[in-house]
């Protein structure tokens, strides 16, 4: 495999792209039009909800605390769910600078494939002689990452207690969008979205180059998905790059979901998101994989970000769910629209594409941070 470091004074991430992650993806679709705003924190709490359920050994799981729980080293609620400081293992702390509250081993994603801002039941179409039937399809998709090997070791519960949340999100949850031919006030259909199946996508070596292949469900239970950073992007398709009439570079980076990033509050910067990107990538690294080689990056690395040219269409949405479990207002809004990098940006596409898998800023496990190098869902 070749070796990911395109000049050797700039920088060497190939420790940090060592980190192992998976990819799975389950096709969906809902029966009443419902908007894509709110639906991945909803399933994220029905998630967290199910998996509790499932591994916590006391009858009143619902009230329980998890802080200072015995059994923090070893419930899987806490390891795949909700990790604290306390339940990091000491060989996994990094020279023991773990946060207070760590990154989770996961992240959530909605993938719409239609490009529009809602999901729309399936068109129901009479036949012949027979009642009128509704033909499923697919509207969107649910991707789940894991990091680290832990998680990927218990994919098979993490996508079980996936199917369950999804089909148990009641409709008062969900955010409605108007449509003509449903009356909100007359729907009957409590719990409106239908999972399809699952798949994975895997970097693997076909016509002697590494690509992406999407394989189905039987893959996913006869094998345990430990493909690292490294190999997802020597897979991944190259990133559209365009010129300008001098020849200089140029690519369109698309903030699909709202981004949240401290340093980034007052003002974007290309520097401030390559930050995020790297500080992403180390906090998981640290954490969930046993080697804490955190990589080099020289001065000149940052020298020459400062270099790159941004043009900027982004605008900040305000967004606020109310969490029951934790009984406040979850902010979820953020930065998003479109970045256009221009100058030498070759050197930075292999950090650029790590954050494209691993999401960046905060909240991704609400399904915050998710950027798109591509015109549609890589396959």
């Amino acid at each position: 495999m070749k070796n990911i470091k395109p000049n050797k004074d700039l920088y060497d991430a190939n420790p940090l792209f060592k980190l192992e992650i998976a990819k799975y993806r389950l096709s969906f679709s809902t029966k009443v039009p419902i908007s894509i705003k709110g639906l991945a924190p909803v399933l994220r709490s029905r998630f967290g909800f199910i998996l509790k359920k499932r591994f916590c050994p006391f009858q009143n799981y619902e009230k329980i605390s998890c802080k200072a729980c015995k059994n923090a080293l070893t419930c899987l609620y806490i390891i795949l769910f909700s990790p604290s400081k306390e339940s990091i293992k000491p060989e996994f702390k990094g020279q023991g600078r773990c946060h207070l509250n760590p990154p989770r081993p996961y992240c959530l994603n909605v993938i719409f494939k239609n490009n529009t801002n809602k999901i729309m039941p399936p068109k129901t179409v009479p036949q012949e002689n027979e009642p009128q039937k509704t033909k499923p399809k697919e509207n969107a998709q649910i991707e789940l990452t894991l990091f680290g090997k832990k998680a990927i070791q218990y994919q098979r519960p993490m996508l079980e207690s996936i199917i369950h949340a999804l089909t148990s999100i009641h409709v008062s949850k969900l955010n409605l969008v108007a449509d003509n031919n449903i009356a909100h006030n007359n729907i009957n259909v409590f719990y409106p979205l239908t999972p399809f199946f699952w798949e994975t996508i895997v970097p693997e070596k076909k016509d002697d180059k590494m690509q992406i292949i999407v394989k189905n469900d039987k893959y996913i239970t006869d094998n345990v998905l430990y493909n690292t950073l490294e190999q997802w992007i020597n897979a991944l398709p190259k990133p559209e790059i365009t010129y300008d009439n001098n020849g200089v570079s140029m690519l369109e980076i698309v903030f699909k979901t709202p981004f949240q990033l401290a340093r980034a509050a007052s003002k974007f910067t290309f520097t401030a998101f390559m930050q995020s990107i790297i500080s992403r990538i180390r906090d998981l690294k640290r954490i969930y994989h046993i080697d804490n080689d955190m990589g080099d990056f020289s001065k000149n690395f940052y020298s020459k970000i400062e270099n790159i040219t941004i043009f900027k269409n982004l605008k900040n949405i305000e967004l606020i769910r109310y969490s029951y479990s934790q009984k406040k207002n979850i902010k979820m809004g953020g930065l998003k629209g479109t970045l256009i990098l221009k100058g030498d940006i070759k050197p930075f596409l292999p950090l650029i594409k790590a954050g494209f898998l691993t999401g960046v800023g905060k909240k991704t496990v609400y399904g915050l941070g998710h950027f798109d190098l591509y015109n549609k869902p890589f396959e």
